[in-house]
């Protein structure tokens, strides 16, 4: 499978994931009271990493054909920067929620971080020192982003629920 080939089924499973956090979305919404709750925010998670993946896979696809290491090279600045603002946003309104987490639901953020900052280093790694390799790890980026999604899926979908912090 060739890079082109693979960026497309990514931007293909990231729509899916999207489409499907917006239709449990939808469920969920009839049924539930408070609309800015945990779950929600989680679901809003996974649609906009989803989306990301998707957007991140199919703007080289439109730019390759020239210079390809500079394609790699500013998709990957600009990946990485979109990536980095949005989780930024994410971490500042979720720190704020986790306080009442016991430890070891603190797994799932603690995947999410190693995730992050493993896509992260990949795409750093693409804007400094492009190569043949660039698309694999430019790919690799892209599923880090997509697990990251899949893992707040699941803790929506398995029950991450904030509960009160025992009394100390």
């Amino acid at each position: 499978m060739n890079a082109q080939e693979l960026l497309l089924t990514l931007a293909q499973i990231g729509v899916t994931l999207a489409g499907l956090s917006g239709i449990a979305g939808a469920i969920h919404l009839g049924h539930a009271a408070n609309s800015m709750n945990l779950s929600d925010r989680l679901l809003h998670a996974v649609a906009s990493a989803a989306m990301l993946a998707a957007m991140i896979a199919v703007v080289p696809l439109g730019l390759l054909g020239g210079a390809d290491d500079l394609v790699w090279r500013y998709c990957s600045v600009g990946a990485l920067v979109i990536w980095a603002v949005v989780y930024g946003a994410y971490v500042r309104t979720f720190i704020r929620m986790f306080r009442g987490l016991r430890k070891f639901e603190w797994i799932n953020i603690g995947a999410g971080l190693l995730l992050t900052l493993s896509g992260l280093g990949l795409l750093a790694y693409n804007a400094v020192a492009p190569s043949v390799a660039s698309p694999q790890r430019y790919a690799m980026a892209n599923i880090c982003l997509l697990v990251i999604a899949g893992i707040n899926f699941f803790a929506y979908t398995f029950g991450l629920r904030l509960r009160p912090s025992p009394a100390a």
